[in-house]
């Protein structure tokens, strides 16, 4: 039975995988090689990309920095809709009050609000194409 010299065994271990990248780096490789072989992202893009930077950076540093930057993105979004919403509501509240001052004051509070709702609404034609409101629903 042949005999081995753990520290050997172990020295060698360790020569071979000191030639590897760590294990971070390995996975964003993967990660970049599936991406580009799905066609989702573009090698040339991200280089294009990297060049427009001010640090340097490799290209699995530029993958994952774009990556925060979605993220950061994407995790914005919802803390934004309020404010848009707010901002939705002060500018409606504006037209409101600039278009009851407008409305003749001989007019029916009723035919009044009928003529402030279609104003600050619009035509229905137009309500379907407008991309900034939810879709009706179909009959």
């Amino acid at each position: 039975m042949a005999s081995f010299d753990s520290k050997v065994i172990s020295h060698i271990h360790q020569e071979l995988h000191s030639h590897l990248p760590s294990e971070p780096a390995l996975r964003t490789k993967a990660l970049e090689s599936l991406l580009a072989e799905k066609r989702l992202i573009d090698p040339a893009a991200v280089d294009a990309w990297i060049a427009k930077q001010n640090a340097t950076m490799t290209r699995p540093e530029a993958i994952r920095a774009m990556l925060d930057a979605v993220l950061v993105i994407v995790s914005n979004g919802p803390s934004e809709k309020p404010k848009a919403r707010r901002q939705a509501a002060r500018a409606s509240e504006m037209a409101a009050r600039t278009i009851e001052r407008k409305l003749d004051p001989a007019v029916p509070e009723e035919e009044r609000a009928q003529r402030r709702s279609r104003l600050t609404k619009g035509p229905p034609e137009f309500r379907e194409d407008r991309v900034d409101l939810p879709k009706a629903k179909a009959k």
